[in-house]
């Protein structure tokens, strides 16, 4: 047992929801989204793997979908905030921050972010369901097979990420370093 265990009543509502959101996101809306995604100017690799990746979606291929879009993600901030090197976990959370606040957007996109995408992830007990977290898509530490839902939210954070405006110049973050520890 959880620390929180939902009610009958929370699960129910859970599912008539994710089953409207589902009935959202048709095919036709993918296909919208990705000739939006063509004018972002995205270089041919990324454009045609995210392609991919809806239509693996789309055949209810829901690992591929999250396990090629999560690497994206790090890459995709980094040019957005034009870092430039190696990019570390502390940096991407701290660029990222910085890239949601140029954008005008609420804080909570950042703080869903670090603690969610980002999150701390050490094993599969720290996993998330439905949320395709970086570090349990990245070390394989995924519990079962990526559902379907987990895979939307896979596009979504994409589109999202996708939908930000870079940044007219780098921030100045102060003095970012990672440390790497001996194991």
């Amino acid at each position: 047992m959880g620390m929180y265990e939902k009610s009958r009543s929370e699960i129910a509502l859970t599912k008539k929801v994710d089953k409207y959101i589902f009935t959202l996101f048709t095919k036709e809306r993918f296909i919208d989204m990705k000739r939006d995604w063509r004018e972002k100017e995205l270089d041919k690799a990324r454009n045609r793997i995210i392609k991919q990746a809806i239509d693996a979606h789309n055949r209810r291929q829901y690992a591929l979908t999250v396990y090629a879009l999560v690497p994206l993600w790090e890459g995709i901030i980094k040019e957005k905030v034009h870092h430039v090197g190696r990019i570390y976990a502390d940096q991407t959370k701290k660029r990222f921050t910085e890239l949601v606040k140029e954008n005008d957007l609420p804080a909570m996109a950042s703080d869903f972010f670090s603690s969610y995408i980002m999150g701390q992830c050490d094993s599969e007990a720290d996993i998330i369901d439905d949320i395709p977290g970086r570090n349990a898509s990245m070390h394989g530490w995924m519990k079962c097979y990526p559902s379907r839902k987990t895979s939307l939210n896979a596009i979504l954070f994409t589109d999202f990420l996708l939908r930000l405006d870079a940044m007219s110049e780098p921030p100045q973050i102060d003095n970012i370093t990672s440390v790497m520890t001996p194991v």
